[in-house]
């Protein structure tokens, strides 16, 4: 046990000292994504915009007709769980495989793999934060004024991020020996986006079963998200939901720590 808790002390050790490293890698990776494109920056701005207006076609007016969730407009209400939601499968999608990605950085000697995925979560934190803009702008518009409760929002971004660093850690250590492991996780996330109350509610859930889809982390997240914006409810009003979320993130941190730090040594001879 002394010799496990050692090693996550050095292994966080090692990530508070790259922290420039990070910094510089996350820069790059979130200009890259845009290279080459005549519109560049721009489609960070284009892509919710665009996805808003699919996602509301599909969901709002084809699956229930736009209809307002109490006095809230259903997209202000869709957009809360949907942009988190984003966040969430694209990093953890792309962090599944990303030893892969960054094979040639993973057989240099002194290169700390471990921030890797780090670097791939504050890149998608960028675009997420532009998507939270645009998601006050709709908000404005429907007449929605701001709440102190808005601040909130740090404190389910920080959840969401320790969660997905901690599963990143976890299938990104897996993968480089079972690449069917990102397979799988693709198939969970196309799965987990019907199985989270992103555009329908859970009180429409007969009793009996709304424990399991409260189950799902992302239920956690999507409804604080509302919470912030839409509900104005303090996250310790959730006892329950807020020990069962943490417990679960904590959990999944140090299995992602231990495992990362045990596979990392064979990552150069497979990749």
């Amino acid at each position: 046990m002394i010799s496990i808790l050692k090693s996550i002390k050095n292994f966080i050790s090692d990530i508070i000292s790259s922290r420039y490293l990070i910094y510089e890698m996350t820069k790059n990776d979130f200009k890259k994504t845009y290279t080459g494109s005549w519109l560049g920056i721009l489609w960070t701005f284009i892509q919710p915009l665009a996805l808003t207006m699919i996602f509301l076609l599909i969901f709002g007016m084809g699956f229930r007709g736009g209809a307002p969730i109490g006095d809230v407009p259903f997209v202000v209400w869709f957009l809360c769980a949907m942009f988190p939601w984003q966040f969430f499968s694209g990093s953890l999608g792309e962090n599944t495989k990303v030893i892969n990605t960054y094979s040639y950085l993973v057989k240099k000697v002194n290169f700390r793999v471990s921030i890797i995925p780090i670097v791939k979560i504050f890149s998608n934190t960028i675009v997420h934060g532009i998507f939270l803009l645009f998601l006050i702008i709709v908000i404005f518009i429907y007449g929605i004024p701001a709440n102190y409760y808005w601040f909130q929002i740090i404190y389910y971004l920080i959840g969401m991020f320790i969660l997905l660093l901690g599963l990143s850690w976890l299938l990104s250590a897996i993968n480089v020996f079972a690449s069917d492991v990102s397979s799988i996780v693709s198939i969970i996330l196309r799965l987990g986006f019907f199985f989270t109350p992103i555009f329908w509610r859970l009180d429409k859930v007969s009793e009996t079963y709304r424990f399991i889809f409260k189950l799902n982390p992302m239920y956690y997240i999507v409804e604080g998200y509302r919470d912030c914006f839409i509900n104005h409810i303090p996250f310790w009003q959730h006892g329950f939901e807020t020990i069962y979320f943490w417990s679960f993130t904590l959990i999944a941190l140090f299995l992602g720590v231990i495992v990362f730090h045990r596979l990392r040594p064979h990552f150069g001879d497979v990749v």
